[in-house]
C-alpha cells in the first residue's frame, strides 16, 4: 500500500508495513501547527485552491468557531472525530 503525500500513515513497527492512512480531506480531524491559530484542534470543513497563490483551509473547532489557515499549518490527526494520536 502506498500512502499519498500529506497523509497520516499507520505503520506496523514489527515489519514496517503500512496498514492504513488518512488523506488530507474535508471532515478529518486536524491540529494547527503554525500561525496565529497554533495548537487549535478541529475538523477540516473546506479547502480553497488558489492557483499561483496560497491555498486556504477552513477549520471548525470543538467550540464551533471557524477559522482559516494555510495547508502547511495543518497536521491531520484522525478520521472524522476519531483521533489516531493521543495528546495526553
Amino acid at each position: 500500500m502506498l500512502a499519498p503525500p500529506a497523509a497520516l500513515t499507520l505503520i506496523k513497527v514489527n515489519d514496517g508495513k503500512i496498514t492504513d492512512f488518512i488523506r488530507f480531506n474535508t471532515g478529518n480531524l486536524c491540529m494547527v501547527t503554525g500561525s496565529a491559530n497554533l495548537g487549535r484542534i478541529g475538523v477540516i470543513t473546506n479547502r480553497e485552491r488558489h492557483p499561483g497563490f496560497f491555498d486556504v483551509v477552513h477549520v471548525k473547532d470543538t467550540n464551533s468557531n471557524s477559522f482559516a489557515t494555510q495547508p502547511s499549518n495543518i497536521f491531520v490527526m484522525g478520521k472524522s472525530n476519531k483521533s489516531w494520536i493521543s495528546l495526553a
